[in-house]
């Protein structure tokens, strides 16, 4: 087994604080991967050691997948904390640093956190440097955690003399920032974090203090409050600018986050019914799991759902009004298991 999927596998473990058998891990690392448009199937014993981490590639993915992404400068190593116990050599310590976060993505972290890295064949966090990362919450050690480059950290500039107001334009205007910003509302939760309530600041469970600020669910767990599971948002008075962001068209903003709702209890269904397949009529998932489900807010009409012949694979569709939607940019498209999936249609699934 490599590595990288050994980590993938204790990341979970550690942040979640849960503990169960290896073949359990391996179940749960191939749900993580149900949903990727660009990859096949995932075959449920694993083929090939790769087979057992997502696909961080697909920015709705690698989001769905962490807890926090932002941009941050290195400010100094702090600690060298090995977060997995384990007498392999080959495995490379931890390092930990104490990051100035710049600039939020997904979630609403301000000032200093530590992030730690696990130290494997990647290029190591430079202090002075500055970063877009993706990170898992660790509630343990209270800080958030990267492994793999260039998906979960990517450097911006080593330029340790800019000021803060000079990287956070810069990262303002960087390419990859803005594609993340347009995933985020769009990202793909894994079933694993979903079935532990470990969707930390997901976009569907996004909420607002009553100054209009988005409340972080890694400071609240911190302090020892709860966080919400995944269930649909309702509009807020004071929504973030990434919140705003998603689509100019409400409706279409709509029809995006049912269609990610009916998602979540797809997968659901697929993780605790003893078949491990999708349903042949989405009708199956009420009230188990969805007390009911949306339609399309302007024409009140179901919206389009496919499986294919193994229940392994499926296609959810919306039609959107707008067609320079964002959301348009990350769906699948072509047809999908009989659905024509070209713009303005916006389809997701497996």
């Amino acid at each position: 087994m490599s590595k990288q999927s050994i980590i993938y596998i204790l990341l979970v473990v550690v942040s979640v604080g849960a503990a169960f058998g290896a073949q359990q891990y391996v179940h749960k690392a191939r749900l993580s991967r149900i949903g990727q448009p660009a990859t096949g199937l995932v075959s449920p014993t694993p083929a090939s050691d790769e087979s057992l981490a997502p696909d961080y590639s697909d920015d709705r993915i690698l989001l769905g997948h962490t807890h926090n992404a932002f941009v941050g400068k290195v400010l100094r190593r702090v600690g060298s904390l090995n977060l997995v116990p384990t007498s392999d050599p080959s495995f490379h310590p931890s390092s930990q640093y104490e990051v100035d976060v710049l600039l939020n993505i997904k979630g609403n972290l301000h000032e200093k956190v530590v992030v730690n890295q696990f130290e494997f064949d990647t290029p190591l966090l430079q202090v002075g440097s500055t970063y877009l990362f993706a990170a898992r919450y660790f509630r343990k050690e209270n800080l958030y955690s990267i492994v793999y480059s260039p998906y979960e950290y990517q450097l911006l500039t080593s330029d340790a003399s800019l000021s803060v107001d000079a990287l956070t334009t810069l990262a303002s205007n960087n390419d990859r920032v803005k594609a993340l910003q347009a995933a985020y509302p769009n990202e793909q939760l894994s079933p694993f974090d979903i079935r532990f309530n470990d969707t930390l600041n997901s976009y569907q469970s996004r909420r607002y203090d009553a100054n209009g600020q988005l409340i972080e669910d890694t400071v609240e767990l911190a302090q020892g409050r709860s966080v919400p599971s995944v269930e649909p948002v309702s509009p807020t008075p004071s929504p973030s600018p990434v919140a705003a962001s998603s689509t100019a068209n409400p409706r279409d903003s709509q029809r995006v986050r049912d269609l990610n709702q009916i998602q979540l209890a797809l997968e659901q269904y697929f993780d605790k019914e003893p078949q491990h397949r999708y349903p042949i009529s989405l009708d199956a998932l009420v009230p188990k799991y969805i007390s009911e489900l949306p339609r399309d807010p302007s024409s009140s009409q179901a919206y389009r759902y496919a499986v294919d012949s193994t229940g392994l694979r499926y296609n959810l569709a919306a039609a959107l009004e707008d067609l320079q939607s964002p959301s348009l940019a990350h769906d699948l498209d072509g047809v999908q298991h009989g659905i024509n999936c070209d713009d303005p249609v916006y389809c997701v699934g497996s």
